[in-house]
């Protein structure tokens, strides 16, 4: 009996990912999914399961083949394209599937993962056209790439980033009230207020394990919005801070070099849209540590080089805008790039 497997992170699923499923049916008599996940991946693993099942359920009706879709917990670290990594996933399979005969994929890394099992390689000819780093990167431009049951769970994910007192918080509360979308606050000064000793919210007590906390604790609310918006029917949600300023503030009070685990988070976090919002005056919300025209400026030389190092495209509001000029110029850019409905309703 040929029993076949997949591994993937299907993020998101695009028709690449159906043909691959299509052409491994074929040539075996039983197949396995799997779908692991990382920390940082802003697409719900659930809703992503969804996504297989609805396309599995559509090619079973004309192939008749027994398929197990099943999401890897575990953990395996640092980077899904590695050797320590590809290793991690082949000892998974050997200890809980041994079974498997055939592995099928269309890269480098699934041939590997075959070599390492000991089974059998299928390659299925890979499309270079299509990727899910390259849907992930511009949902607009490449959509087409997409199930329409993948595209109708696809929200679009706004980010918006700067440093302190920059205004986010004012800002995405009243776009998200405004446009009755759902919206994520940032975590961290929620975190720093209710765990902080000293009990005044400050962050200098924090430890690396502090930090990894507001990285996970803000990535959950993430997913969790994301739910929110399909539950609800909306396409938009929008989202205060990312895993490159928890990065930039580990940076400054821990270690210069920065953190391995938060820097993964980066690479595997997208977002459609990152909104740079440029600082107004300083405000001191009982969280606050830089209060010197001097020391903002450095850190935001800081932090707008740490968007450049890790390759991401920024689109700057501009400055000297009133609160709610603002407000009306974000909403514009948002609803254009989205290109919402006529009436600009979402």
């Amino acid at each position: 009996m040929r029993i076949g497997c997949i591994v993937g992170k299907f993020y998101p699923l695009h028709k690449g990912h159906i043909k691959l499923f299509e052409s491994a049916l074929k040539k075996v008599d039983k197949l396995y999914i799997f779908i692991y996940f990382n920390d940082g991946e802003t697409i719900p693993i659930n809703v992503r399961k969804k996504w297989v099942k609805e396309s599995i359920n559509i090619l079973t009706k004309t192939i008749k083949k027994e398929v197990v879709i099943k999401i890897i917990i575990e953990q395996f670290g640092l980077g899904d394209t590695n050797y320590s990594f590809i290793k991690k996933i082949a000892e998974y399979l050997r200890k809980n599937y041994p079974n498997i005969t055939h592995l099928i994929g269309a890269n480098y890394k699934a041939m590997l993962i075959s070599n390492m099992l000991g089974c059998d390689y299928i390659s299925i000819k890979k499309n270079n056209l299509i990727s899910s780093s390259k849907i992930a990167s511009n949902f607009n431009e490449n959509k087409e790439f997409l199930p329409k049951y993948v595209e109708k769970d696809y929200i679009f994910r706004v980010c918006f980033v700067g440093i302190e007192s920059s205004g986010k918080t004012t800002l995405i509360r009243e776009l998200g009230r405004e446009l009755d979308i759902p919206y994520v606050e940032e975590y961290g000064r929620t975190y720093c207020e209710v765990n902080s000793p000293l009990d005044d919210g400050k962050d200098y007590f924090l430890t690396k394990k502090d930090f990894h906390n507001i990285a996970i604790g803000h990535n959950r609310l993430v997913l969790k919005s994301y739910e929110h918006a399909l539950s609800k029917n909306k396409k938009i949600i929008l989202v205060d801070t990312d895993h490159i300023i928890t990065q930039c503030f580990y940076k400054r009070y821990l270690d210069k070099n920065g953190d391995k685990k938060i820097q993964s988070m980066i690479e595997f976090q997208k977002y459609d849209l990152f909104i740079w919002l440029p600082p107004i005056e300083f405000e001191d919300d009982g969280t606050r540590r830089i209060v010197d025209d001097s020391i903002r400026e450095k850190q935001l030389i800081e932090v707008k080089d740490e968007f450049t190092k890790n390759g991401i495209e920024l689109i700057t509001l501009p400055i000297g805008l009133s609160v709610r000029e603002r407000s009306i110029w974000v909403k514009n850019l948002i609803l254009k790039k989205f290109k919402t409905l006529e009436d600009k309703k979402i």
